[in-house]
């Protein structure tokens, strides 16, 4: 097969590293992508989560000129790391999986280089994210890919998409309300927003009974809004992360984390599904909201109070049977309870903070903010005005 020059000489000028080995040589694939598969060694003690030696294929896109190196199916890392796109099998017929590390952006992982740009040739941008990508291996294996004093990021989530994306703001009163109910679980009600897709906004938190405990301060258009879908909440002391960095995979992972931190999933979903049954509100599945403290900075106190959901908690109706039981609320109850065990996997949706402030901090220039807003969803980046109002902040054209 014929192989570019440029992909050529960016072997050439890697070989004999005494810590890549390429296993291949390059493949041009159907959709037009070269591919390179190489090993990588660390040059520290291999850890639980990553070996001595980790295969990868280096993935040229001739288009754009982009590189993207990614975890390869056979022998590459399998778990999620800190900056890494969350770690999916992807298409069964690809040899790499979808965890691409994060190599282009600058982190204290990346000591040095972090100080130099990304170079313009090709063959020396692929010989520079092979570099990066020993870097990250060592820190991944050590634990060192997030440090004190770095911004902090959550995990990808498995299932994630650009939409439907829910969006909440806070109080300065949100950390202490809800520490003081963390375990406990409640009823949520959440507004489509209007001219927006798949775009949803928290407006109202209530207790099992439905009493409301926090109205969120919206403006008037999305305050006049009525819930278009119901969630369930569960307020918890911290992230509820899985080693090395990523969220549950499945129903079962979930509950077994939520018991080591005393929150039995199985008598959540009874109980919602029973009382769901008993107000004849049973027909659509629930989104389920979890929240707990973060900061904006590794190792500072917590700053803000944050939400993350679950889509899909398919709840039982008053009709719902099972095979070989009587059709009683107790096999139905049955049927919540075999959810929060179930291997299936789950479905996470974006969340985002709409707090004025939040978004302040996250743009990094406050009178850009001031003026027209920026409003993160997903991985999108849309500037969108909001204003002040008798009611609360709210996003021009939602108010």
């Amino acid at each position: 097969m014929f192989v570019p020059e440029l992909l050529g000489s960016a072997i050439s000028g890697v070989a004999g590293h005494p810590r890549i080995e390429f296993t291949g040589s390059w493949t041009r694939r159907a959709d037009g992508l070269w591919s390179l598969p190489i090993r990588a060694r660390l040059s520290v003690p291999e850890s639980a989560w990553m070996s001595a030696e980790t295969n990868w294929f280096v993935v040229f896109e001739p288009s754009s000129s982009s590189v993207t190196i990614f975890p390869a199916r056979d022998g590459g890392i399998a778990s999620t790391f800190q900056h890494q796109s969350f770690n999916d099998e992807g298409a069964s017929n690809s040899p790499w999986r979808l965890g691409n590390p994060c190599l282009q952006r600058q982190a204290a992982a990346f000591g040095r280089s972090s100080w130099c740009g990304q170079p313009d040739e090709i063959d020396e941008k692929i010989a520079w994210y092979l570099e990066r990508l020993l870097l990250w291996i060592d820190a991944a294996a050590t634990g060192e890919l997030a440090v004190a004093g770095e911004p902090f990021e959550l995990p990808a989530g498995p299932g994630q998409t650009g939409f439907p994306v829910i969006g909440f703001v806070n109080s300065k009163y949100d950390i202490e309300f809800w520490s003081a109910r963390k375990g406990t679980w409640g009823w949520a009600d959440l507004a489509k927003l209007p001219r927006a897709v798949a775009t949803y906004a928290v407006t109202s938190f209530r207790d099992r009974n439905l009493k409301p405990i926090i109205d969120l301060k919206w403006g008037a258009l999305v305050s006049s809004i009525s819930p278009s879908t119901t969630a369930l909440w569960i307020a918890l002391e911290q992230l509820p992360v899985l080693a090395p960095w990523e969220f549950p995979r499945t129903w079962s992972a979930l509950s077994s984390y939520l018991k080591s931190v005393g929150v039995g999933l199985e008598d959540v979903l009874i109980q919602a599904g029973a009382d769901r049954r008993v107000r004849k509100k049973d027909n659509d599945p629930l989104i389920l909201l979890f929240g707990f403290p973060i900061s904006h900075i590794i190792g500072e106190a917590p700053s803000r109070y944050h939400w993350i959901a679950v889509d899909g908690v398919d709840l039982s109706n008053r009709r719902a049977q099972k095979n070989g039981f009587r059709a009683s609320e107790k096999t139905r109850q049955l049927i919540d309870r075999s959810r929060a065990t179930s291997t299936s996997a789950l479905t996470w949706l974006r969340t985002a903070n709409w707090e004025p402030e939040e978004l302040r901090t996250r743009s990094g220039n406050d009178s850009v903010v001031s003026s027209q807003g920026v409003l993160l969803i997903g991985r999108a980046l849309s500037v969108v005005p909001w204003r002040r109002t008798w009611f609360g902040w709210a996003l021009r054209g939602w108010a």
